[in-house]
């Protein structure tokens, strides 16, 4: 019986202290954040400007509030015609616990957000009190009758909820809610007109009768007669702003018409100076063997118009067919450059070999990105020698062509910049300005892109020309995207599009008017397309050729290069298919497992496979030069980059391994 009173004594000590520790506790939790109150004084300067104090009292805990308060306020709005109005909006002083403190503005999306209270000080938890005070300007509303301010005044989009609000308002030289003659209020969510959730005391102050929760808000209206406020002066911009959108397609169409009438001036100029001289016809006749002073990167600038890692690929292999160089490996495992005994180089070879070789002790170059500079600095040499060769080759007086692109494009943009930045004009009118900068543009680039062909041969040249990096499809692409825009275009309106893109077509056939050979230049040129008709010539072509050589060995490895950058190489290896097949040709310029990857041994896999092997290894070569001459990071390692894309092992920047332990 003694233990079961002790054990029940233990029983209510433990209850009783239980009881008193959650007391304790309950008198220790924080309250719960909240605004207990948000006092607005608000008044009415005699420049329609608004003055406005607001005071809130709110409980901190340190969960959302730990430092002070960020107000947001909206300075953008669009008006009942659709126009952007941006109010004025200077704050004058921000104060905590009756403490002044700087504040730091933001700006985000169309609101203007104001951080208020210390960065380096945590509030204590308990009731605090905050003021802000600013001045606002374009917030007053003059209509025929009456004028007033239409006010939110707490906002609703606070995540804390609201005790108590109230508004009050003064007109200039008035007291406190004198002078009005009428005062609406409406409390609650967005859109809601409910004045259930408020009053108008005796004082004309509008007052909350109860909590706002997150998301509602107080709004108010006071009216008053005319005349009490004068209206301010709309200022030289504003009065612009407000032309500007009232004529935004108008504006939009004389700035694209003022283009066009240029471009069609420059046109017109570029025309006369095309009548006024002749560049001469371009006679091209087979060329078997390559002039002594034609390199396969000439020969490249001049049919292609590109200087690129397929220039020097083929200079390469020219050195390697010469017996200066051997090319080992494959792009798999990588390729390497070795030096050989073979006759020494002349004239760009020797420059060439001298730039990958610096070191007289070093006789063999791996083709990787360790050795960037290398490769960078050949590319350039052989660019630049031939630059220098065909030097002189032209005159080009497409300068009018180029005005006019430009005329078009500046058009074009400026009305495409007012569309952006005041949306005063349509989309439809948007759309055309757009499209017709871009194919302003695309003229432009293709009117400053260097000739490759001649002038009479034009249609020739625009499928060279075009065929560049897809500038025919985008070419094409935009064009049609233009007749669309036109078609959607209103009524009689169709005129602008339609001569826009007429004027930025006309200039591609002129363009090959206005570019006259030199006699050096001509000869050159012959002497490239001459060569180029051999290398591609058809069975029958080739047995109509005067003194035409035969299909041998010697031949194949003369004019290899030369139809490698010419884009020829599948169509010159199928021509002497049966010549390597007989003779089992293994390169001795080269060692790679691509000439040899045929089925049973068969050299590139038989018939079929002799153009597929000398395509690849042309490519790879190329694409792995390229690869090399690229900075770390410059380039993709996924298959992202087309024909020369990939990653492989080796690529990249840096190098060296690691383990972890």
């Amino acid at each position: 019986m003694k233990a079961v009173r002790t054990n029940f004594t233990r029983l209510i000590a433990a209850a009783a202290l239980s009881f008193a520790f959650a007391g304790s506790g309950a008198a220790a939790a924080p309250q719960r954040e909240r605004i207990l109150r948000f006092d607005v004084d608000a008044a009415i300067n005699e420049d329609a400007s608004l003055t406005v104090r607001e005071d809130l009292e709110f409980i901190a805990a340190g969960v959302k509030i730990s430092r002070g308060i960020i107000r947001g306020i909206p300075v953008r709005y669009r008006d009942e015609n659709g126009r952007s109005v941006a109010v004025g909006l200077k704050v004058l002083s921000t104060s905590v616990d009756g403490r002044e403190l700087p504040w730091k503005e933001s700006r985000e999306g169309r609101g203007l957000f104001i951080r208020i209270g210390d960065p380096k000080q945590t509030l204590s938890p308990g009731v605090h009190r905050l003021s802000l005070t600013y001045r606002t300007t374009k917030q007053l509303g003059f209509f025929g009758d009456h004028d007033e301010l239409y006010w939110n005044v707490t906002g609703n989009d606070w995540d804390l909820p609201i005790q108590k609000a109230s508004f009050r308002l003064s007109l200039p030289g008035q007291a406190a809610g004198e002078g009005f003659s009428r005062v609406d209020w409406y409390a609650g969510r967005y859109g809601s007109t409910s004045r259930d959730g408020a009053r108008l005391d005796d004082s004309r102050t509008v007052v909350t009768t109860r909590a706002l929760q997150p998301g509602e808000g107080l709004t108010v209206a006071y009216a008053w007669p005319k005349g009490v406020v004068a209206p301010p002066r709309a200022s030289f911009g504003e009065r612009l702003g407000i032309f500007v959108y009232d004529h935004g397609d108008a504006i939009a169409k004389g700035l694209m018409w003022a283009g066009a009438a240029l471009a069609a001036a420059c046109l017109v100029w570029g025309a006369l100076r095309a009548c006024g001289n002749h560049s001469g016809e371009i006679t091209v006749i087979p060329l078997f063997h390559a002039p002594r002073d034609m390199t396969p990167s000439l020969a490249r600038r001049l049919t292609r118009g590109a200087g690129d890692f397929a220039s020097l690929g083929a200079e390469l292999i020219a050195l390697a067919t010469s017996g200066a160089l051997k090319i080992r490996g494959d792009r798999r495992s990588g390729y390497r450059l070795e030096k050989t005994d073979g006759a020494p180089p002349e004239g760009l070879s020797a420059a060439l070999m001298h730039a990958l070789f610096a070191s007289p002790l070093k006789n063999t170059l791996d083709v990787s990105n360790s050795h960037r500079k290398r490769f960078t600095d050949s590319l350039e040499l052989i660019k630049g020698d031939a630059q220098k060769r065909a030097g002189g080759n032209f005159l080009d007086r497409r300068a009018p062509l180029r005005c006019a692109s430009l005329c078009l494009l500046g058009g074009a943009a400026a009305a495409e910049a007012l569309f952006l930045l005041t949306k005063a004009v349509s989309d439809e009118w948007g759309a055309v300005g757009l499209l017709l900068g871009a194919l302003a543009l695309l003229s432009l680039r293709h009117a400053r892109r260097e000739p490759t062909l001649a002038p009479r041969r034009f249609a020739r040249s625009l499928r060279n020309a075009f065929s560049l990096k897809g500038f025919f499809a985008a070419q094409t692409s935009v064009f049609i995207a233009a007749l669309l825009a036109m078609s959607a275009a209103h009524g009689n309106d169709r005129s602008l599009p339609l001569a826009g893109t007429a004027l930025a077509l006309l200039g591609l056939p002129l363009g090959k008017k206005l570019i006259f050979w030199t006699d050096k230049g001509r000869k050159q040129f012959e002497q490239a397309l001459g060569l180029e008709m051999f290398i591609t010539a058809a069975e029958k072509d080739r047995l109509e050729m005067l003194n035409a050589p035969d299909d041998t060995l010697a031949l194949f490895e003369e004019l290899l290069p030369y139809a490698l950058v010419m884009d020829c190489a599948t169509t010159w290896a199928n021509r002497f298919e049966k010549v390597l097949a007989a003779a089992a040709w293994q390169p001795s310029w080269s060692d790679g497992p691509a000439w040899r990857s045929g089925a049973a041994g068969t050299l590139w896999g038989g018939t079929s496979g002799i153009a597929c092997g000398l395509n690849d290894f042309s490519k790879d070569f190329s694409s792995s030069l390229g690869a090399a001459s690229r900075a770390p990071g410059s380039s993709s390692g996924g298959s992202f980059e087309g024909s020369s894309g990939g990653g492989f092992s080796g690529g990249g920047g840096g190098g060296g391994g690691g383990r972890g332990w």
